[in-house]
């Protein structure tokens, strides 16, 4: 006769009563492999996080290697690395049989594999950013071949919502996972902002090829793998979209993001999605009023960002008049046009600009020619195919993500 899903749940907490009373508990060693990942230290082999490491750690591996016939093993990433006990960022048998033992009493301390890679962060580049940019220069191009356009059919897209802490408003984000995504694999990050009026389907939308271009790069070896998170931008106090208005209050919404960006989103992806941490991880740009905020953010805080572009970026970062507004700046001055004391040169610094804008006009190239005066290094692109368009953009991104996180 078949069982009710009340007898199934009473027969499955028996078993696991009966695992916890026939099985010992241990502590982790005090040379264990310890691992702190958000906010959190554990030792490796304490799924549950709890200073033990008894049955029902064994029963969430158990269920690990049930759930990984899906394609996810884990959902939450730190236990993950709990559960990869030979540290060879990867889930198999091997380190259930390994963890299995140790509950038993059959091992004292988990085998790491052979050429593990331990969790831990990746190493940081040890070239400068003019270093770094100073090796890009040469390649940098307007031209690009077609077939890095081609329709990337592996990825997928998520949107998901979070909670913005500047205004307690509810706001949108996609999240573009690369072919093969691996939850278990960590992949640096890309913010990719749109222009004014926007919204976070416009980077990913094939007139912007930037998801088929970082796909494509990234199958010939060209670019890494990387998670790309487009969100939408407008942070405003009271008013949740743009309302087709260019004033101060609206473009100062858009600077707004910065601390949406910093203190709400990026911790909200680093949370749901395996992402690797540090500026050497961490990239961002946009196009037109994204391209502006990709600078100015990227300016105040390159402690986090260590790849920033802008393509066609708007004015007004710092005081100037276009034929829209007389800008009041998000920073005070020309001579402020720099990055905020003590923060370090990014790996690479790209501003892109299209002969004969008809929007922003010249102001990218003035942007670029203010940098020069302040003698912040930086690329600097001439577009002579694009216009204020997706074919701008597609010019300055084929250099941006073949450069991103691949400084050494």
């Amino acid at each position: 006769m078949k069982k009710s899903k009340f007898a199934a749940s009473a027969a499955a907490a028996l078993c696991c009563a009966s695992l916890l009373t026939a099985v010992p508990s241990a502590a982790p060693k005090a040379d264990a492999t310890w691992i702190s990942y958000q906010g959190l230290t554990f030792s490796s082999g304490d799924l549950n996080f709890d200073g033990r490491i008894n049955a029902c750690d064994l029963i969430l591996a158990r269920r690990g290697l049930v759930d990984a016939f899906t394609g996810i093993a884990f959902k939450d990433h730190a236990r993950f690395l709990a559960a990869d006990v030979d540290g060879n960022n990867q889930f198999t048998m091997a380190d259930f049989v390994q963890l299995q033992e140790f509950v038993l009493g059959k091992r004292l301390e988990f085998e790491l594999a052979p050429n593990d890679n331990p969790p831990g962060p990746t190493p940081k580049p040890t070239i400068t950013g003019s270093e770094y940019m100073n090796k890009c220069s040469p390649e940098l191009t307007e031209n690009y071949p077609q077939d890095v356009l081609n329709k990337a059919y592996g990825v997928k897209v998520e949107k998901k919502y979070y909670t913005c802490k500047f205004n307690n408003q509810t706001k949108p984000v996609n999240i573009v996972l690369p072919e093969n995504y691996d939850p278990n694999k960590k992949y640096p990050v890309l913010y990719a902002l749109h222009g004014i009026g926007g919204n976070e389907d416009n980077m990913i939308s094939d007139d912007m090829g930037v998801v088929n271009m970082a796909t494509n790069l990234a199958k010939s070896g060209q670019a890494k793998e990387m998670i790309i998170v487009s969100p939408q931008m407008f942070t405003h106090k009271t008013k949740q979209y743009y309302d087709n208005q260019i004033n101060a209050d609206n473009t100062a919404a858009y600077d707004n993001f910065l601390y949406d960006l910093t203190e709400s989103l990026m911790p909200f992806i680093e949370e749901n999605y395996p992402v690797l941490t540090g500026r050497e991880n961490t990239a961002i740009s946009g196009f037109s009023m994204g391209g502006r905020e990709a600078i100015y953010i990227g300016l105040m805080r390159s402690d986090l960002f260590g790849y920033i572009g802008g393509a066609c970026p708007a004015p007004g970062i710092y005081p100037t008049t276009d034929f829209f507004m007389d800008h009041p700046g998000s920073v005070s001055s020309e001579s402020e046009f720099k990055f905020k004391d003590g923060n370090p040169l990014p790996y690479m610094f790209l501003i892109s600009g299209a002969q004969g804008d008809f929007v922003v006009q010249d102001h990218p190239e003035r942007y670029h020619k203010t940098l020069t005066a302040n003698n912040i290094d930086h690329l600097w692109q001439v577009i002579t195919v694009g216009n204020h368009d997706g074919n701008s953009v597609k010019a300055h991104m084929y250099n941006f993500l073949r450069w991103a996180f691949n400084a050494e």
